[in-house]
């Protein structure tokens, strides 16, 4: 077939590249096709394979390619160059919070439960995205990393996104469960990113005065985010309250 051919709804195929899709309306009783009813099934036609394409790419894009193993020696090198309470110590314990709350979510047997644990990991990424999106991702820029650091806003946006569709689920539902693995997916690899390449070229070129900086401020957003305040204090949090 030189095209796809849609009958009646629409049913999507790839398509080779340069071709396009046509849309058959069946005709009417009368032999006739509505006025308009070409056009109505073509830009929903245009429509929905538009979200498709942008799905199709995010899955694509988000499907982690590299082994258990290279993330494991992603992470143990990053580990080498962290300092205690440095920012890439904190992105670090980060990322395995994150990774035990997407297991938490996972495991949730009831409803109550998962929609609790999903709240706490929207916390935790949104927190963690923010420190990374003000301090972090300008600062590779101005090393001259700024295509891995518009990457990375990128993927992040992207997961904020699927997160708010995750909220619109039934949280004990099939599709619920597959969103979620997508999610962690996309966030898995992009950490494999930020440990195995990104941030270890920060770590490496930023002098000295600036890691100090990028650690202090880094703390301060996540901390603003997630616990309401400008450093770890005694005042409420937001994970307390599991909003």
């Amino acid at each position: 077939m030189a095209a796809g051919l849609v009958l009646g709804p629409v049913v999507f195929g790839a398509l080779a590249p340069g071709l396009h899709a046509q849309v058959f309306v069946p005709p009417s009783p009368t032999g006739l096709v509505a006025p308009g009813a070409l056009a109505m099934q073509s830009t929903d036609f245009q429509t929905r394979r538009s979200e498709m394409t942008v799905l199709d790419k995010l899955v694509a894009a988000v499907t982690p390619s590299e082994s258990d193993q290279a993330r494991a020696e992603a992470r143990a090198k990053a580990g080498i160059l962290a300092a205690p309470g440095d920012w890439l110590c904190m992105v670090l314990d980060h990322h395995r919070d994150l990774e035990a709350a997407f297991a938490v979510v996972k495991a949730a047997s009831s409803e109550s439960t998962r929609v609790a644990a999903q709240r706490r990991l929207a916390i935790l990424l949104t927190g963690h995205a923010i420190a990374e999106e003000a301090v972090l991702y300008p600062a590779l820029a101005q090393l001259g990393e700024k295509r891995h650091a518009e990457r990375a806003y990128d993927e992040q946006a992207s997961v904020k996104m699927e997160m708010a569709r995750l909220e619109k689920l039934a949280s004990m539902s099939a599709d619920y469960e597959e969103m979620l693995e997508h999610i962690r997916a996309a966030v898995v690899h992009h950490m494999f990113e930020e440990e195995g390449t990104w941030f270890l070229e920060l770590k490496n070129r930023a002098p000295a005065a600036e890691q100090g900086r990028l650690g202090a401020r880094y703390k301060q957003e996540f901390w603003r985010y997630v616990h309401g305040a400008e450093s770890d204090s005694t005042c409420e949090s937001r994970l307390a309250d599991g909003v």
